[in-house]
């Protein structure tokens, strides 16, 4: 699992919305701290992540990009649809976007693990 500055603090801020609190009460402080220090302690921190893409239909996913192009991660997993419609979308930033980053498939958990189970003799 790889992070960078702005994926450590695009975590941090989604998991201290108030709407997000108030519709799971046992999402406290203390427990986003632990989360963030348990991710920071397991995962492999990447520094001064360039930008190798501008996502103009989601800005706030581009920390996510940039940090698994720069990783040459195999697989980005997530259930963000604006994410998972980079595989499949048929604007020119999707196209762009395939064309550039061919190697890296962003999927959603289950497609992951299918994947990775049929890889897995």
């Amino acid at each position: 699992m790889l992070f960078s500055e702005a994926t450590l603090l695009e975590i941090k801020d989604v998991l201290s919305r108030s709407k997000l609190r108030a519709k799971y009460p046992l999402l406290t402080e203390e427990r986003t701290t632990q989360l963030l220090e348990s991710l920071w302690s397991k995962a492999e921190f990447v520094q001064n992540v360039p930008q190798h893409f501008s996502y103009e239909r989601d800005p706030d996913d581009e920390p996510y990009l940039n940090l698994a192009i720069e990783a040459e991660a195999a697989y980005l997993v997530s259930r963000d649809k604006d994410l998972l419609d980079l595989m499949t979308g048929y604007t020119e930033e999707c196209k762009e976007f395939r064309r550039r980053f061919r190697p890296l498939k962003i999927v959603d958990p289950v497609t992951f693990l299918q994947e990775t189970k049929k890889d897995d003799p």
